[in-house]
């Protein structure tokens, strides 16, 4: 939906770079996960939902029909690890 931006997940961390001009990227959006989710595993984008699966935590959903104002849509907890 919006190729001018990525999505990327760290330790406890998930954020969206815009990269409109690849010679200098920036921050879009910033999600430090909570205490007890452990490591986010992966990031999807389909459409205008980011995915994050959230180790402990279970899956988070968020809008990013604009990728600059993500707003949270929803969060399942899983019984499991979830990694992808």
């Amino acid at each position: 939906m919006h190729d001018d931006f990525v999505y990327v997940s760290t330790h406890d961390y998930v954020a969206s770079i815009d990269i409109t001009d690849p010679s200098r990227p920036h921050l879009g959006f910033e999600w430090r996960t909570p205490d007890r989710t452990g490591n986010p595993a992966a990031v999807h984008v389909a459409g205008a939902v980011l995915y994050v699966a959230a180790g402990w935590d279970g899956l988070y959903l968020f809008s990013v029909a604009d990728p600059e104002a993500v707003v949270l849509l929803g969060h399942w907890t899983s019984p499991a690890w979830v990694i992808d």
